[in-house]
């Protein structure tokens, strides 16, 4: 390169120089403004990306918000019964009693220990638990007495 300039008159290497300084500002110039279009973008990416981030939040907070909401629905619709899980109870396998009150009256239920339960402390069972495990204690007694029948019949 260096012989190609060494061929060159003073007035054609100025032309050259002013020619290469042109082309080097018009890349700086290009390639500023090819920066200042990606931080432009990038703004607009994060300003994007942190509007989604806060529409999430409201979303997780109005999920949240339901989650309770129909929780309590279920509460109030069947009702909670408060028991003490006994600590010797393996939790999930488990069966405890639950004494309660319906209708003024006190009745009893057995009941598996929930698996989430931990063993001695109190916990709220919904009514719809007791419905279900009165179900089938009546089911299981149902069994019962037909297997009793079905023998008596046979003999």
């Amino acid at each position: 390169k260096e012989e190609a300039f060494s061929n060159l008159n003073h007035d054609e290497l100025v032309a050259k120089v002013r020619r290469l300084n042109h082309e080097l500002k018009t890349a700086r110039e290009s390639a500023a403004s090819d920066v200042d279009a990606l931080v432009a973008k990038l703004t607009q990416v994060e300003v994007a990306s942190s509007a989604i981030r806060e529409e999430l939040k409201r979303e997780k907070i109005k999920s949240n918000t339901l989650e309770e909401k129909a929780h309590k629905a279920e509460e109030q619709l069947h009702g909670t019964i408060a028991a003490t899980v006994p600590k010797d109870a393996v939790p999930g396998i488990s069966r405890f009693m639950v004494t309660y009150t319906e209708d003024d009256k006190k009745k009893t239920a057995t009941v598996q220990v929930p698996s989430s339960a931990i063993p001695g402390t109190s916990i709220k069972l919904s009514r719809r638990v007791i419905e279900l495990e009165e179900r089938r204690e009546l089911d299981l007694d149902l069994a019962k007495t037909r297997t009793l029948l079905d023998k008596t019949a046979g003999e």
